[in-house]
């Protein structure tokens, strides 16, 4: 059962560590690429939701 608790342990301490990498390796975008990926994700979103409305509105038209 400890040894249970040590794997765990020793999993979370590797989780913090490769998080604490990924932090001091990342940067911060810039206010042009925080817009571009910013106009890219709605244009996404927009895609997705005109696909399912329309999804949507040829199943009520087939089956009433």
């Amino acid at each position: 059962m400890a040894e249970q608790g040590g794997d765990l342990k020793k999993y979370f301490s590797g989780l913090r560590d490769g998080w604490k990498r990924i932090l001091s390796v990342s940067k911060k975008p810039d206010r042009k690429e925080f817009s571009f990926d910013l106009k890219i994700t709605l244009l996404a979103i927009a895609v997705v939701g005109i696909i399912a409305y329309l999804i949507q509105l040829g199943l009520s038209l087939v089956f009433g």
